[in-house]
């Protein structure tokens, strides 16, 4: 009994086996079919995508195609105004052209009855030329005589001025603007030398003040004068006892005296004297 019944299990595992054999076979093929589907599902999709990329770019061009048509309808059109327009102005310049010939002819006939209008057109331009010349030689006169009055005048200040600072050399006067100091000190010898001189404006006579620490210390009187120095006798009693003048103090012009600026100044302008 318990060989038939081996003989059975044998028979029903074997037809198992038998069974699951085929049934795998039936699911590989079943999953060969799904992934070719699944690949023909997937390049018809990518096929989709590029059928719409097409037609949009289609749409697209067939805009621009539109755009463009529109665009050269337009230059068309504005050509054709633009032509238009020169026609216009075309016929208007030659209205004009035959106008002015027309006006060109009437004069010719005018100048024709005067017979001798271009003799006397010659006459008045020969005559406007020597007007013209005369005119210039005038202007270039009037140009060199301010020129020479620019002159006499600047002379006449030269010597006004000079003529003044000889008033001041001879009267002791200087510019009352004038600073300067001494070089050197002669105490024992009455006189001092100061280092400003003509150049600077000093003059013989002058009389200057010594100032030591914004104090008057001494007077001093310019006697003979260099380019640039001076010699000045120390004024007697205008040092303070026990005090004496020193290299270094400043001299200023004195108080009192007439000042270069405050002068009455000559009038650069007049004549100057014979």
């Amino acid at each position: 009994m318990w060989r038939a019944l081996s003989v059975i299990t044998a028979l029903l595992c074997l037809g198992g086996a038998i069974f699951s054999y085929f049934l795998m076979e039936d699911l590989k093929k079943e999953r060969a079919a799904l992934s070719l589907a699944k690949d023909m599902l997937q390049k018809a999709d990518t096929r989709k995508g590029e059928m719409i990329d097409a037609k949009e770019a289609a749409e697209k061009e067939r805009t621009q195609f539109n755009n463009d048509a529109d665009g050269k309808e337009t230059e068309v059109s504005n050509a054709k105004a633009a032509n238009d327009e020169l026609g216009a102005e075309k016929t208007t310049v030659e209205s004009n052209i035959n106008s002015k010939k027309q006006q060109l002819a009437e004069w010719d006939d005018k100048l024709a009855d005067v017979g001798n209008a271009k003799e006397l057109k010659e006459q008045f331009q020969t005559e406007t030329d020597k007007l013209n010349g005369l005119n210039e030689r005038i202007a270039n006169k009037t140009q060199v005589l301010a020129i020479t009055n620019d002159k006499i005048a600047a002379t006449n200040g030269v010597i006004a001025d000079f003529r003044q600072t000889q008033r001041f050399r001879n009267a002791g006067q200087m510019d009352s603007g004038f600073r300067g100091n001494l070089r050197s000190v002669y105490g024992p010898w009455g006189f001092v030398v100061l280092s400003s001189g003509d150049r600077s404006g000093v003059v013989v006579n002058a009389k200057l003040d010594v100032m030591r620490g914004g104090s008057k210390v001494g007077e001093i009187i310019v006697t003979a004068v260099e380019p640039g120095s001076a010699v000045a006798d120390i004024v007697r009693g205008s040092v303070a006892e026990g005090d004496q003048l020193r290299p270094g103090d400043s001299v200023r012009v004195a108080e009192g005296s007439v000042a270069k600026a405050d002068a009455p100044a000559a009038n650069a302008n007049a004549p100057a004297a014979n």
